[in-house]
C-alpha cells in the first residue's frame, strides 16, 4: 500500500510526514526522477498510444542513464571522495534504521543501484517495443515504481510518499493514480492566515504569489494576498471534490488539529488508512508541541495582517472550504 501526503508548500505536511517516520513499519519513499519531465515515465504514459514518440522517449532516457552510470563508475574506480561518501551514506542507513524504525531511512540521493533498476526497464521496454508485443504501459511501469518505491527497504508491506503528484490537475488523474495503485492519499491543509504568514517568514512576500502564474504585482502585499487566497480557494475545491467521491481513498486534516490533538487526528488517519502502528507510535520525529507554536504567527507579521483584512471575504470563504473538510473527514472516521 502506498500512502501519498500532499500539501500546499508550508501547509504543514511535514509534521504528518515526522508522525509516520516514528513507525517501524514504513519505508520512506526516495526521489525518483524517472517519474516527471519530458524524459520521464509519465510522459511515456501520455504518450501511450504512440509508439513512436514512446520509443523516442524512452531512448533518450535511457541514454543519459547510461551516461550518468559510466560518470559514476569512473568516480567510484578512481575518486576517494566518493568512496567516503558511499560509506558516510550507508553509516547513515545504517543508523537511521536503527532510531527512526525498521525501514525509516530515506535516501538522501539516487544511487547507481537505482539508476540500473531503471536502466533494465528502459531496455526491456524498448525490446517490448522493437518486437512489436503488445504492452500494457500502466503495469508495467506501476512495476518499476513499486520496485523502486521499495528499493532501500525490502521487506516492507506500506510505503510513504511525499508530495508526488499533480493532485491538483484533473486531467492527470489517468496517469499517476494508476501507477501508484494501491494507494491512500491524505492532504494536510492549514488556516491560510498562519500559511501565508509562514510564507512571507520563511520566504518572503514574492513567494506568496508568483506574478507570471498568479498575475500579482511585484511587492504588492494586497493583491499577492488575493491571488494566494483564489489559488488556495481553487485548491481546496479540489480536494473536497476527491474526497466526497472517495472518501476511503482520500482524507484531509488540518494541521492545528493534527498537533493541537495530535491523538484524536493521528488516530483519525490510522483508523482510515488501515495503518495501525501510526496511532500508538512514540513521538520521536513527530513533536506535536513544537509545531503548534506556529498557530497564530499571522498576528506577529503585521503587513500580512493588512492585506488579509483587504481580502476577508476572500479569507473566509478558504476558511469555509476547510470547516467542510473537517466534516467529512470525522464524517469518514464514523463510517
Amino acid at each position: 500500500m502506498n500512502i501519498l501526503i500532499y500539501g500546499f508548500g508550508f501547509s504543514g505536511s511535514g509534521a504528518l510526514i515526522d508522525a509516520f517516520k516514528d513507525t517501524e513499519q514504513i519505508a520512506i519513499a526516495p526521489k525518483i526522477s524517472g517519474l516527471s519531465g519530458d524524459g520521464g515515465v509519465g510522459a511515456l504514459l501520455t504518450a501511450a498510444d504512440d509508439r513512436q514518440r514512446q520509443r523516442e522517449i524512452a531512448q533518450v532516457r535511457l541514454k543519459e542513464l547510461e551516461s550518468k552510470i559510466a560518470k559514476e563508475r569512473r568516480a567510484r574506480r578512481w575518486t576517494w571522495w566518493h568512496r567516503l561518501q558511499e560509506r558516510r551514506r550507508a553509516l547513515s542507513r545504517a543508523l537511521g534504521l536503527r532510531r527512526g524504525g525498521v525501514h525509516a531511512s530515506q535516501a538522501e540521493r539516487e544511487s547507481i543501484e537505482e539508476w540500473l533498476i531503471d536502466a533494465r526497464y528502459l531496455q526491456q521496454f524498448l525490446a517490448e517495443i522493437d518486437a512489436g508485443k503488445r504492452l500494457d504501459v500502466v503495469a508495467y511501469w506501476r512495476q518499476w515504481l513499486q520496485e523502486r518505491l521499495f528499493a532501500n527497504a525490502p521487506g516492507a508491506q506500506w510505503v510513504l510518499v511525499d508530495k508526488r503528484v499533480p493532485l491538483m490537475d484533473p486531467e492527470m488523474d489517468g496517469i499517476w493514480q494508476p501507477l501508484y495503485e494501491p494507494f491512500k492519499l491524505v492532504v494536510v491543509h492549514r488556516d491560510p492566515a498562519d500559511h501565508m504568514a509562514e510564507i512571507v517568514r520563511q520566504k518572503g512576500w514574492k513567494k506568496v504569489a508568483r506574478q507570471d502564474r498568479d498575475g500579482a504585482r511585484e511587492g504588492h502585499p494586497g493583491q499577492r494576498c488575493e491571488a494566494f487566497l483564489a489559488s488556495l480557494e481553487s485548491r481546496l475545491q479540489r480536494v473536497v471534490q476527491l474526497q466526497r467521491s472517495d472518501s476511503q481513498r482520500y482524507l484531509a486534516i488540518p494541521f492545528e488539529g493534527l498537533v493541537q490533538e495530535p491523538e484524536r487526528w493521528r488516530g483519525l488517519v490510522a483508523q482510515w488508512s488501515g495503518f495501525r502502528p501510526l496511532a500508538e507510535a512514540p513521538y520521536n520525529n513527530f513533536q506535536p508541541h513544537e509545531s503548534a507554536r506556529n498557530i497564530g504567527i499571522a498576528e506577529q507579521v503585521p503587513r500580512v495582517a493588512a492585506a488579509l483584512t483587504d481580502n476577508a471575504a476572500a479569507l473566509q470563504r478558504v476558511r469555509d472550504l476547510r470547516s467542510e473538510l473537517n466534516r467529512l473527514s470525522l464524517s469518514a472516521q464514523v463510517e
